[in-house]
């Protein structure tokens, strides 16, 4: 079987789709939903991405050569969000277990502003949120690409990606 021509992050849609089904229900048997909860920018009191990228590269890097595992967090396997969750938590910042989840919980910023340490998001041309990375500068990052490969820094294979701030 080839190998994916791209890195893909799967987001537990189904589990979360049957999680947001479940809480709507109780919510509205006990008379509490009130429409969808989105995820906004997450603030975390003193700490910057930029200022902490390089002991985030840092930590990124401790985790070479572990192995890709679909829903792992580490911290011998990871998939791409539960590796970038991982190393986060390492500075008290805790990132939900989800690319695009990620994304919504971090402020935006434009490619000729990114910065060691800034999260980097995949997409799709309808701007789908596929794969979630750590940004390392000079067109690299730190990834736990797909299944078969391990966590490793590579060059920035597309363009059609965003960039995140935390902090």
């Amino acid at each position: 079987m080839p190998a994916p021509t791209a890195p893909v992050c799967r987001n537990f849609r189904g589990r979360l789709a049957r999680g947001l089904a479940s809480l709507v229900i109780a919510l509205g048997v006990i008379g509490g939903y009130a429409g969808p909860v989105l995820a906004a920018p997450a603030t975390h009191a003193g700490f910057n991405s930029v200022a902490a990228g390089p002991a985030i590269l840092a930590e990124a890097a401790r985790h070479a050569g572990k192995s890709y595992r679909y829903g792992a967090a580490g911290p011998a396997h990871f998939d791409c969000s539960g590796y970038t969750m991982y190393v986060f938590s390492r500075f008290g910042i805790a990132l939900p277990h989800n690319s695009g989840a990620q994304q919504r919980a971090t402020r935006q910023v434009p490619a000729s502003q990114r910065q060691p340490g800034d999260l980097i998001f995949f997409q799709t041309s309808g701007g789908h949120v596929t794969h979630v990375a750590i940004y390392a500068g000079a067109n690299m990052m730190w990834a736990s690409p797909h299944t078969g490969t391990s966590v490793r820094r590579t060059v920035i294979y597309s363009a059609r990606a965003t960039y995140g701030r935390v902090g």
